[in-house]
């Protein structure tokens, strides 16, 4: 609900604080007192499209506007927020939104003090505030929010099975899009077909090792240098074999002779007989390398052909072993896909064909509620109609039927004729001002408890009425602010000596030589004075009893 208002060099407003109640909240004033200018702050601050040179008031570089609301438990801008991360940093249920706009046109818009665009404004707007009146601001002139609005109002057996249905209608529609995609992919599939077999059958034939290629590099150089390789293996096994082992054989029997004639020789014989052997086992494996290099030019051939065959798998494949082998795998997936493709295709068809059925079914449940609800909901309209002077207005809900979706295969739009003998239309094309003020009222009595837009705005409501119809309009404005805060600009006495949480007095002032427009919260006396003045005269003792009466009375 709205808790506060902040106005600044607005139009004729120069300065205006509000604090509203959660009920009924009443805005009266003289004729030409400026009114409807607190609903044009309301439209600013909502997010509608303005005219810098009209709003700023002379001599302000901008004028400013901010709402102070209260979002409680399911409130339906709470999860607008929570999607936008805007949600008010110290408190979740307080939101303050602001603009203002300078005189040459530029508007900065804040929602909880972070700056967003005016069109997020004016969508979060639609959710928290509903304007009756002079400006277009109404849900329920948007034909898309009727199919909305008549279920809602039957209740939670029929929500029950919208659910079910858009659930229906999600699975069917993933269902198609499936099987869209695997027929709009089953030609190119198909001629890639050969391609993808050959290249497999290519990568499989090949059978490429991780670690393979660095293996036939490494003997391809042993091969290319096997005549320096032999030489160096000759050249070592003859040093060792025909000098080294006889030096260490030589001096190793020298010191052997003697070393019973010194113990401390011991030190020198044991690591000489190490190396003795040391240099035998060297001898040994290098009379073995020697003994496997062969110098075999159609192994260096069969390599160079390998190697050839590894790196074109690289260029087409992958840059390693093993990205071919991971390419490798695809390809036999992609393979298998299309070989069994016609059986998946089958498979969707036949289980979209299910859900359809289901889902037609669910559908056609949903229209036979409607169709049944649409006569009771048309005609408690039309009660209500009657109530506030409008008993000749004919008011239906006209079903069309379109293709399945997820709220069903209906369209709804309120179609209404004012006057007799006038062919219904669509509820956004009937006249302006008082009567769709009326009808709206009317709507908003009928559905106001399965609404949830928790702030009301009546602009003029009562237009064009008095008497017996204007303490209906009254009634029934008091009603709704039993289940949503109602503000309430109006005329009429009848209506303003509601039972109200605040009542607001709009007057022109002349200030050091300037028009400006105040506010004022009226106390229980103010407001007999005011409603004395609405009834024609705030000095007649007799009016001024009368005003108390109709005060005590509601």
């Amino acid at each position: 609900m709205l808790r506060e208002l902040h106005i600044r060099d607005f139009a004729l407003i120069d300065k205006v604080d509000l604090e509203f109640g959660p009920g009924l909240n009443l805005l009266t004033g003289e004729t030409g007192a400026g009114k409807s200018i607190i609903i044009d702050a309301m439209g600013l601050v909502l997010g509608d499209r303005v005219t810098a040179s009209e709003l700023v008031r002379a001599g302000a570089k901008r004028c400013s506007v901010e709402a102070h609301f209260t979002c409680t438990a399911g409130c339906p801008a709470g999860q607008y927020l929570a999607d936008r991360e805007l949600v008010h940093e110290d408190n979740e249920n307080d939101l303050v939104v602001s603009r203002e706009l300078t005189i040459s046109g530029k508007s900065q818009a804040r929602i909880n003090g972070r700056i967003v665009t005016s069109s997020s404004l004016k969508e979060l707007g639609e959710l928290i505030v509903d304007v009756h009146g002079q400006t277009d601001h109404q849900s329920l002139l948007r034909p898309s929010l009727h199919l909305e609005l008549l279920d809602s109002w039957l209740g939670e057996d029929l929500t029950s099975l919208r659910t079910d249905t858009q659930k229906e209608f999600s699975q069917a529609s993933s269902l198609a899009r499936e099987l869209h995609n695997l027929q709009l992919a089953a030609r190119e599939r198909v001629r890639n077909l050969d391609l993808y077999r050959f290249q497999l059958e290519e990568i499989t034939a090949a059978n490429p090792k991780p670690g393979e290629e660095e293996d036939l590099l490494q003997e391809r150089n042993r091969l290319a240098n096997i005549g320096r390789l032999l030489a160096a293996a000759d050249t070592a096994y003859s040093a060792i074999q025909n000098g080294a082992l006889d030096a260490l054989n030589s001096a190793l029997g020298a010191l052997e002779r003697v070393e019973q004639a010194d113990a401390s020789l011991q030190d020198a014989v044991t690591p000489l007989r190490d190396a003795l052997a040391y240099a035998e086992d060297f001898r040994d494996r290098i009379r073995g390398y020697r003994e496997n290099l062969e110098d075999d030019p159609a192994r260096q051939e069969e390599i160079e052909e390998r190697i050839g065959v590894l790196r074109s798998l690289a260029r087409k494949y992958g840059d390693t072993v093993e990205d071919i082998l991971v390419y490798a795998e695809g390809l036999a997936r992609q393979l298998e896909q299309i070989e069994h493709q016609d059986q998946r295709e089958e498979q969707l068809g036949a289980d979209l064909a299910e859900s359809t059925k289901r889902l037609e079914s669910l559908c056609g449940k949903l229209t036979a509620r409607r169709k049944a609800g649409c006569a009771k909901f048309a005609a408690a309209v039309r009660a209500e109609l009657a109530d506030l002077g409008m008993q000749a207005t004919k008011f239906e809900v006209a079903l069309e039927a379109i293709p399945p979706a997820a709220n069903g295969a209906d369209k709804a739009e309120f179609v209404i004729s004012p006057n007799p003998g006038e062919p219904l239309r669509p509820l956004a094309k009937v006249a302006s001002g008082g009567e769709t003020s009326r009808i709206m009222l009317a709507l908003k009595s009928v559905l106001s408890k399965s609404a949830h837009i928790p702030t009301l705005i009546f602009d003029e409501v009562d237009v064009g009425v008095g008497g017996r119809t204007g303490a209906v309009i009254g009634a029934k404005l008091q009603a709704i602010s039993n289940t949503a805060q109602v503000l309430c600009i109006t005329h009429l006495p009848q209506v303003a000596s509601r039972h109200a949480d605040a009542h607001f007095q709009i007057e022109k002032r002349v200030v050091a030589g300037r028009t400006t427009v105040a506010v004022n919260r009226l106390d229980a006396t103010a407001r007999v004075l005011e409603i004395a003045r609405m009834l024609g005269s705030d000095s007649s003792p007799t009016v001024l009893q009368h005003a108390r009466e109709m005060l005590l009375g509601m």
